[in-house]
């Protein structure tokens, strides 16, 4: 599949208030490959700092993207949740805008059954 032409980033910082080093991994990515990667999709957040992470948002056709990524960090109690949304139209094709609440509307519809 060939991408658009362009590739789109954000950043997001990963804090660590404790003083021991904390070993991340996002663990449902397709680092390089899929329509969102992280430029460190894994690593150590030393104590009592912080790391900037990119996302990048590769699109492949005029659609909407949404991925839910966890990141697992040692030492937490629970994984770090991101949700990744991303939408890209041409001038023949625009999607409908996606939001959180649409997503948050699916996840209900599907836990009710």
């Amino acid at each position: 599949p060939s991408r658009t032409q362009k590739v789109y980033s954000r950043t997001l910082q990963i804090h660590n208030d404790s003083d021991r080093p904390a070993p991340y991994h996002f663990i449902n990515v397709d680092n390089k490959t899929g329509v969102f990667s992280f430029d460190r999709p894994h690593g150590t957040v030393p104590a009592n700092s912080f790391v900037v992470v990119s996302v990048f948002f590769g699109p492949l056709a005029p659609i909407n993207y949404y991925k839910l990524v966890s990141c697992v960090v040692k030492g937490a109690l629970a994984p770090l949740t991101l949700h990744l949304m991303g939408s890209v139209h041409t001038e023949k094709s625009r999607p409908a805008r996606l939001e959180q609440k649409h997503v948050d509307i699916f996840q209900d519809m599907q836990l009710r059954g």
